[in-house]
């Protein structure tokens, strides 16, 4: 998604710079100018999507270490600090549980990530939601 977004910004970006400078319209620019911002808007949008994005997690009973899709490196957050875990669904259904914390800050958790299910329910249990 993000690859094909930043060719969009690219062909805006070209029609606007290339594109006829004679015309006495300024739709094209303006076209073309919403179309570039959209673009890098949706690339922001992935890229933040892919922050909190879980692929690996470990949980001990106090704590949950995760690392997310975008930051290698190991985050670890008290479980104190989950104030709610849902169920995260899309247009094709359920696709995995929304982790959200008292800073607001969200992590989804796929179905696919190995043990999610178990660790969501185990979560739940603990903390007694």
């Amino acid at each position: 998604m993000t690859v094909l977004f930043v060719g969009l910004a690219c062909v805006g970006a070209r029609m606007f710079l290339l594109g006829p400078h004679d015309v006495p319209s300024k739709a094209p620019v303006v076209f073309s100018t919403v179309f570039v911002l959209f673009s890098m808007f949706a690339v922001a949008s992935q890229v933040r999507f892919q922050r909190s994005l879980i692929t690996e997690f470990r949980y001990d009973g106090s704590t949950i270490q995760f690392q997310t899709l975008r930051l290698q490196e190991a985050q670890m957050r008290p479980v104190s600090d989950i104030a709610a875990i849902r169920d995260w669904r899309g247009k094709g259904g359920p696709l995995g549980y929304r982790l959200q914390f008292q800073d607001k800050q969200k992590l989804y958790l796929e179905f696919s990530v190995s043990n999610s299910v178990a660790l969501a329910n185990r979560l739940r249990a603990d903390l007694g939601l």
